[in-house]
């Protein structure tokens, strides 16, 4: 008699730490940051305070200043719009005492961390051979594509500009632009 109730006392003590165990924890989980199943969210880029010039002529420049928290370093190779047949990244180089507006054919850098700024008389995304006139107040979607495939896509609204008095070079002619 004495084994039985030994052993329905080991039995009824470890019972209780089964279920002791089921309803608290000494070191408790840490809360969930995403739904179950769901994968987590990469980090982003983003791009802040983003504008483009209103326009009634066939080109345009795109602005802001574009922030990557992915932890890597993103090449930006391309830019898209659906209100232009031709969108490029360009910079302002000074061709004698004129600043010229010139394609960046190899893109350009924002580092992992970093932030990488579109501006008047800099760095710009350029749209031309737009499909219509740009007023102030409208919004404009641009894409930027990465090097690895990736890219990013904003909404800019458009504003009056009176430009940084560049000139673009083009089929032989310059012309004003942003």
């Amino acid at each position: 008699m004495l084994t039985r109730a030994r052993i329905r006392a080991v039995a009824f003590l470890a019972a209780a730490g089964v279920l002791a165990a089921c309803t608290s924890s000494v070191n408790p989980a840490p809360e969930a940051t995403t739904p179950q199943g769901a994968a987590p969210q990469p980090a982003e880029v983003t791009v802040e305070d983003p504008w483009i010039k209103a326009t009634d002529e066939m080109m345009t420049g795109a602005f802001g200043t574009i922030h990557n928290d992915t932890g890597r370093d993103l090449h930006a190779v391309s830019a898209a719009s659906p209100l232009s047949a031709r969108v490029e990244l360009h910079e302002v180089l000074a061709q004698g005492t004129t600043p010229v507006m010139s394609e960046m054919p190899d893109g350009f850098l924002i580092p992992a961390g970093g932030s990488y700024t579109l501006e008047p008389g800099g760095p710009h995304v350029m749209l031309m051979g737009l499909t219509a006139p740009i007023e102030a107040g409208e919004d404009v979607e641009l894409t930027l594509t990465f090097s690895d495939g990736s890219d990013v896509t904003w909404t800019a609204p458009a504003r009056t500009y009176s430009g940084a008095g560049e000139s673009y070079m083009g089929d032989g002619e310059a012309t004003e632009a942003p």
